[in-house]
Parts: structure tokens; sequence; C-alpha cells
């Protein structure tokens, strides 16, 4: 009975990761996302048997995959996502053992739940054999109308192969990406501009005569937004974890490091550890952003509070960085919100100087705000809602911008340790976000339990807000968006007048009424 969120939550072993494989492929041509999917492996009847935790945890694995199937399509540029099940290798083990069919029929009804809006636009089941083709024929009647977008295919290669390429990039697919033997690769004549152009060599052995090789002319270092922000590149970069997995799967690689990552190779690399397999655990990740962590631990001011409360901020900082105070909970606990999301941090961090000073002090007087309005209020503690809507790989792909954030993340951890904070919520959170999240978070310490982490499903935060917030309290922006999807009483072009045209900050005595 989890909700989306609490799925997503849900702290899933590393052993089920292993043992039930998915990965991202690439992308269709409008931008799909491509899900493989190697059904035909899985051992579900294992954990079948075992029951308790062992079958709720494998239940909740695969309802979480088909969030993520439905979510990335969501977010990609098609709104939509494609699947290719792979069925070589299903068996008698796991067709024969009546409650393991039992729960791969309830997997039909709960893929049917959350795909139902549109989401599929084309799923292949390959190398089906007539056990999982009787399986099938019980469930697609539950898939209603989905049925009509997935499309059976027995173990001949040649029958499904044209039909894939027909519509999916040769390049995207991994069973077509090279048709070469070891040998033909070894052999091939690479150009010259190539070998110079991206170069790898043997630096030495370990102790233990183990060869260490070096890619790169400055490691990871040169990533990036020319190859992080062009989707082809990305592609390509993925087709190879794909490869890399292969080639090394037998357990030849001993150990690995990647160095000087930006957050723009480490959002590739969450989507490529995932292809890895268990190969992701001897690679260790080490971030430049960690490298340079504690130059975050420092301030650009020695400022006391009270210096900081009566500093005041440049007029173009107050209008760069807007905060408000919305309203009230039920226990008179200040509610503030920060659109973050829409900070252009980057252009102080690059100019430096007394704006840099001013942005740095004007973050930590906004955290001593929201503590001071707190323990004046009867609740002694205030609500912070942080919007990420708008973030973008200018913030999140410049070093600097990433250091201010987290060195942010710290300030608020030691201004709000004393229990001054309440709740936080963060919402319309993106990837680039995320993975800053992942980075920050472990620096807030026991406050990461308050706060919780949405996407930008608006349908999942705003009811989420709505159980602990008056909704008369909460900023008109968001109650106007939920009214937009509850009610049909006001007229369309009124609802696009005031959608572009309201900002609170213009109108702060507005009130919105039905």
């Amino acid at each position: 009975n989890l909700t989306d969120s609490e799925i997503y939550a849900y702290d899933v072993p590393i052993e089920v990761n292993d043992h039930f494989p998915y990965y991202l492929s690439g992308y269709d041509e409008e931008g799909a996302p491509i899900f493989i999917v190697e059904g035909g492996k899985w051992d579900m009847r294992k954990y079948v048997e075992q029951g308790g935790k062992h079958y709720d945890v494998l239940d909740i694995y695969i309802d979480r995959m088909i969030l993520n199937f439905r979510d990335s399509g969501l977010n990609s540029t098609a709104k939509q996502f494609v699947i290719i099940s792979d069925m070589d290798g299903f068996s008698i083990r796991q067709a024969g053992h009546v409650k393991t069919v039992q729960f791969m029929i309830s997997k039909f009804v709960r893929f049917e739940q959350i795909v139902r809006s549109g989401t599929l636009k084309r799923a292949w089941g390959l190398n089906v054999n007539v056990l999982f083709e009787r399986i099938w024929q019980i469930g697609r009647h539950i898939l209603g109308q989905l049925e009509n977008y997935i499309e059976i295919f027995g173990t001949n290669p040649e029958k499904w192969k044209p039909k894939l390429l027909k519509q999916l990039p040769r390049d995207q697919i991994p069973e077509c990406s090279s048709n070469l033997t070891d040998s033909e690769i070894y052999d091939f004549g690479l150009p010259v501009e190539m070998k110079e152009q991206f170069i790898y060599y043997l630096s030495g052995y370990d102790e233990e005569g183990v060869p260490s090789g070096k890619m790169g002319r400055e490691e990871i270092r040169g990533a990036s937004i020319r190859q992080a922000g062009h989707g082809k590149s990305v592609q390509f970069m993925i087709s190879n974890f794909v490869r890399f997995e292969k080639i090394a799967r037998s357990g030849t690689m001993k150990r690995a490091w990647i160095l000087n990552a930006n957050a723009l190779f480490e959002g590739i690399w969450q989507i490529g550890s995932r292809i890895l397999g268990q190969l992701a655990n001897t690679v260790e990740f080490v971030s430049v952003l960690l490298l340079l962590f504690w130059a975050t631990l420092v301030t650009s001011s020695n400022l006391t509070d009270s210096e900081i409360l009566a500093f005041d901020a440049p007029a173009e900082i107050k209008s760069s960085f807007p905060y408000y105070l919305s309203g009230y909970d039920e226990d008179g606990a200040p509610i503030w919100v920060f659109e973050l999301g829409k900070w252009d941090m980057r252009k102080f961090a690059e100019q430096g100087g007394k704006l840099y000073d001013a942005m740095d002090i004007y973050g930590d007087q906004m955290f001593l705000n929201f503590k001071k309005s707190g323990l004046s209020s009867p609740a002694k503690q205030f609500v912070g809602i942080c919007d990420m809507d708008g973030f973008q790989v200018r913030q999140a792909g410049h070093a600097k911008t990433v250091q201010f954030i987290l060195s942010k993340f710290v300030r608020f951890e030691q201004i709000v340790r004393d229990g001054a904070m309440k709740q936080g919520w963060i919402v319309n959170a993106n990837a680039l976000w995320g993975t800053i999240w992942k980075l920050g978070s472990p620096l807030l310490g026991a406050l990461a339990n308050s706060i919780e982490v949405f996407g930008a499903n608006k349908n999942a935060w705003i009811p989420k807000l709505l159980k602990h917030l008056p909704r008369d309290q909460i900023s008109e922006c968001y109650t106007y968006i939920l009214m937009l999807q509850t009610s049909s009483i006001i007229n369309k072009k009124i609802h696009t007048w005031i959608a572009c045209n309201f900002e609170r900050h213009q109108y702060p005595d507005w009130k919105f009424k039905e």
C-alpha cells in the first residue's frame, strides 16, 4: 500500500538490484528512453518461495522499476518510454510454480495501473518461448488498451531485429551496436586522428603485478556541457557502459577510480553505474566537488548572527534571490517559501568580489530569518518549502556555484541544528538537483530526516503538503495549481491569464478566491 514516493524512497538491497537487472539502453529518434529488461534471467521463484520480506522487496522493486520507466518518459522530450523485454532463459522453474505465476500476473496489473496514462510508446517481448507465451495469454487481457502497444516475438532474431531497427536507432540497441568479433575489433585500423584524440595508456603495475591503465589526457576533467548537453554523445557514452560490462563481466577488472568528475559527469554515472551491475562495486567515484569539500565549510564572512541580520543587501541581490512568508500552519509555525530553482547564483559566483560576499551573507540572513520567526511563533519552529522549478545545468555544471550551494547546506545545518525547523519540503526537483542533493544531504546530518524531496509531478507533492499545511496558508501559486487540477469553475482563458501574469512579489496582498 505504499505511495509512489515511498516506493522510490524504499531501500532495496544490492542483491536484488544484481539479480533483477534492467537498464537504460538509449533513446529513440524522438528522445523517448529505451529500457531493456532481461526478464528471462530473473529468478523470481527464489524470492516468492522465501516469502516474507524477500517477497515484499521484490514486489516493491518491480513497482519502482515501472515508476522509473514512466517518470523517465515524462521527463524526456517524447513524454513517453520504450521497453524491450528479453525473455531469453525463461524456464519451467518459473512457469511451473503457481505462486510465481500469480506474482507475475500481479505485475501485469501494476504495470497497467502505473502506465495507463499513455506514457508507454512501444514495447517488444523478445525470445518468448512457449512457457512465457501461455502466461502472456493470461496477462494480456489485464493490460487493456496497453496490449495494442506491445509486440511479442519468438526466439528467432532474424524476425525481430529488422522490426526493431525500423523503429529504433541501431546504436541504441545493445544487441545491434556492434557485429564485430573481438579479433576483428583488435585488427581494426583506427585513424591517427582518433588515436590522438582519445588517449589511453599503461601507467604501470600494482604490487600484485596487475596492469594499471589511464584514460584521458585530463581524466574526466574535460567533461563539459558540450558533451553532457548533447543527446547523441550521452547515448554513445551509455552504449559503452553496456559494452564494458559485457567485456569485463568475467571478473578481469580488479579496481577502478574515476577522478575529478563534475556534476555533469555524475549525472551520466548515475545511469551508467546501473548498467555495470556488480562491476560498479569495483569502481570508486571521486567527485571533484568532494575533493573541494573542505573549501565549502568556510563561508566568505566571519560575521556574527546579529551582524548578518542587520546586513542590508544590495537591491540587485534582493531581487535576484526572492523568498517570502507564505502563511502559518495549524500550530502557528511560519511557512517560508524560497524559489531556489530560479536563483541565478552562477552570475555572482563568476563575478566574485563584493556581490558574491553579499549573496553569501544574504543566504545566511535568510536562514536566520527562518529561525528567528520560528522561535518567535507559538510553535517555536518554522516550515520551509524549497521550489526547484527552473533549476538548470547553468548552475549544476559550474563548480564554484555548486561549491557555494554545498556551503549553504553546511550553514543551514549550523543555524538550524537546534530543532528550529519543523518540516521541510523540496519540490520540483530534477535529476540535476538530485545529484547535488546526494552530495549535500549528508552535510545536513539529522536535519535531512526532516526534509522530503519531490520531483516535478505536482499530483505527488501537493496532496502531501495539504496533509500538513492549511490550504489558505500555502503560496497562492500552489493553491492555484491544485485548483486547476480539481475544478473547472473558472474559464480557461482566465486560468491562462492568471498563470502568465501572477507573481506573488508583485501582488503581496492578493489572495486567491474562487
